[in-house]
Order: C-alpha cells, then sequence, then structure tokens
C-alpha cells in the first residue's frame, strides 16, 4: 500500500492505475497515471487534479482568444 500525497488515505498503485485508465480510456484519452503521478496519488485524486488542470488550461485558452470565451468558466477555473 502507499500514501496519497493528497489525501492521505492508503491505496493500491495498481488500483489508481485502473481507476483513472478507465475514467480516461472512456473519453478516449490514453490516461498516463504513471506518468503524470508517478503513484503517488489515489485514483480520485489524479482524477481529480487532472480535470482541475484541464478547466484551468481552458481558461487560459478563452483568454488568449483561442476558445470559446466563457466568463463563468473563466472566474470559476482562473
Amino acid at each position: 500500500m502507499t500514501t496519497c500525497a493528497e489525501c492521505g488515505d492508503d491505496f493500491d498503485v495498481s488500483d489508481a492505475r485502473e481507476e483513472y485508465r478507465a475514467e480516461w480510456g472512456a473519453a478516449g484519452e490514453e490516461g498516463e497515471y504513471d506518468e503524470l503521478y508517478e503513484g503517488g496519488l489515489c485514483g480520485s485524486c489524479a482524477l481529480s487534479q487532472t480535470e482541475s488542470n484541464l478547466n484551468l488550461g481552458r481558461a487560459l485558452m478563452m483568454v488568449n482568444g483561442d476558445e470559446d470565451y466563457d466568463q463563468e468558466h473563466v472566474d470559476r477555473y482562473l
């Protein structure tokens, strides 16, 4: 068992990989859990952090004019 650096819960890294892969595999993404998190985060925290990073990226793209602007999204994630 490994302790999650985010929430402090004990977790099995293979279970976290599978949870992450299951979520992003359904969306057509590769879900590179090991590359991104190196076994340091449980599946739930890894998914949460990925979603947060994607939302921040979208907000930045909106501000830069690379994506349709949504003030509510920008206010929430930037």
